[in-house]
């Protein structure tokens, strides 16, 4: 996602999709970042110094990649809310067998 026409109005039609590939040059992936938790996804700082990305890359139509990022929101809300939802009762049954272990122990 980026700027690709920073005069646009209103700013969030100047914003389109690029794929921007591994080899490109002034493209640097940064380390591994740590995370609390999602260790399944990497995370990473993405460096663009001077990427020279080509036009066969934009994905979609030029500014509206807004609009297709928001497309999907909703559903992805839901998804990491369901997600959420089923960890916390993961913990409290977790939290619950350790609670009576511990009992059983004094």
């Amino acid at each position: 996602m980026c700027k690709t026409d920073p005069s646009a109005s209103p700013a969030h039609r100047g914003i389109s999709l690029l794929v921007v590939e591994r080899d490109t040059p002034g493209f640097k992936r940064g380390e591994k970042l740590n995370k609390v938790c999602l260790h399944s996804q990497d995370t990473a700082e993405l460096f663009f110094e001077d990427a020279k990305v080509p036009v066969d890359n934009l994905l979609g139509e030029e500014g509206r990649g807004f609009y297709y990022l928001m497309e999907q929101l909703q559903q992805e809300r839901l998804i990491v809310a369901i997600a959420t939802e089923v960890s916390a009762r993961r913990v409290v049954e977790l939290t619950k067998d350790y609670v009576k272990e511990i009992r059983n122990l004094r």
